[in-house]
């Protein structure tokens, strides 16, 4: 019997919606970061204000501990 990957369950910062990490409605890279979001649509809001959603200026970078 295989064995099934481990969904990757990431929250897309616009809406809060989780959003499967190998299904996203899309894809945004952001100060080396990739962010997974539900639709286009979030995608897109997230795209006019990338530091309104992560809190970034542009050039620094997240480091969780």
């Amino acid at each position: 019997m295989a064995l099934e990957a481990p969904t990757l369950i990431s929250l897309d910062p616009v809406c809060g919606m989780e959003v499967d990490e190998q299904q996203p409605g899309d894809t945004y890279e952001y100060e080396k970061k990739i962010y997974y979001f539900c639709s286009v649509e979030c995608k897109d809001k997230f795209a006019q204000d990338p530091v309104g959603y992560t809190g970034l200026k542009d050039g620094e970078i997240s480091f969780k501990l």
